[in-house]
């Protein structure tokens, strides 16, 4: 049966709809049978606030998202974009709140229109954020499994589950490193000549995991300060730094729910809390992705501001 293109955006608007009201019922059967018994546990939960490792904590995820368009900038230098930093920047950091939307759509068509408005072509501009969540999740799956190699945590999910984290942080190594992989996937997605991606070189791929990796184990370290600030038990530091990145993974797989909000915060309870603290945990992270959105919408109001105000300077030196 032939499809009519002229339609299909309609049929995907739709079918997104669709998927999110499922998944809104599903949520909502899972807080009816398991509330009150998480209620229950966060009344009865001794609740024991440090505030010197919460400020540690959230000093540390400032810092970690303020440098991650640092990556970014890297890939859309090696591609040869002439854009200032603080425009690319301020891109990143307004394009990301693209992802609150379901589908997570406007974070990549946001990226993609600004380096198009800037003269890039639309093969390399509609490229590169995709080879950017590739080495985001590369430097995830190190991060992931560097430390349950080295620390043996995970005490609440037993062998299987360290095993399975290892081999999951493998994997995700393995895809942006294949350049050749790449390439076959973009040739079979567009059908056109994939010589004109903008892969960086061997030493630039390295780097940009790196870099990636460093960042999400300060993550997930501040995410270990900030459980144990609040006085919650944890399967161990090296769990918490494999929950951080692994959390986000599982929000992006659930693609359509907007932000990856209840996915992320569900796989952080289960592979870094213990059973019979659910609801305390739950909380606990909860609170956590408020301060992040805060800090989201901040940068990306005063990224916009300074990269306008840069433009309005070289504007009146230009007169």
């Amino acid at each position: 049966m032939r499809i009519d293109r002229s339609t299909s955006p309609l049929w995907l608007v739709w079918t997104a709809r669709a998927v999110l009201v499922v998944l809104i019922a599903v949520v909502a059967v899972v807080l009816a049978k398991n509330g009150a018994a998480w209620l229950d546990q966060i009344r009865s939960f001794r609740w024991d606030v440090r505030w010197p490792l919460l400020v540690l904590a959230a000093s540390m995820t400032t810092a970690a998202y303020a440098a991650t368009p640092t990556g970014w900038v890297w890939l859309c230098r090696a591609a040869g974009s002439a854009t200032p930093t603080s425009g690319l920047r301020a891109a990143w950091f307004v394009s990301q709140l693209g992802r609150y939307m379901p589908g997570k759509v406007w974070l990549f068509a946001g990226r993609t229109g600004y380096l198009r408005a800037q003269g890039m072509s639309m093969l390399r501009a509609g490229a590169l954020p995709f080879l950017e969540l590739a080495y985001t999740a590369a430097g995830a799956g190190v991060a992931a499994a560097v430390p349950t190699i080295v620390s043996g945590d995970f005490a609440f999910g037993g062998g299987a589950l360290r095993g399975t984290v290892i081999a999951a942080g493998a994997c995700m190594v393995a895809v942006p490193l294949l350049s050749p992989m790449l390439r076959l996937l973009y040739r079979l997605r567009v059908h056109g000549d994939p010589s004109g991606l903008p892969l960086p070189t061997t030493p630039g791929m390295l780097r940009t995991v790196a870099l990636f990796a460093g960042l999400w184990m300060i993550r997930g370290t501040a995410l270990y300060l900030w459980l144990t600030g609040f006085g919650l038990e944890t399967a161990g530091l090296g769990a918490c730094v494999a929950a951080a990145p692994l959390s986000w993974l599982a929000g992006y797989i659930a693609f359509m729910v907007p932000g990856g909000i209840g996915v992320r915060e569900a796989a952080v309870v289960a592979l870094a809390a213990p059973s019979g603290q659910t609801g305390p945990a739950l909380a606990i992270v909860a609170g956590e992705r408020i301060v992040l959105g805060i800090l989201e919408l901040g940068l990306a109001a005063l990224s916009a501001g300074r990269s306008g105000r840069l433009r309005g300077h070289g504007r009146k030196e230009d007169a």
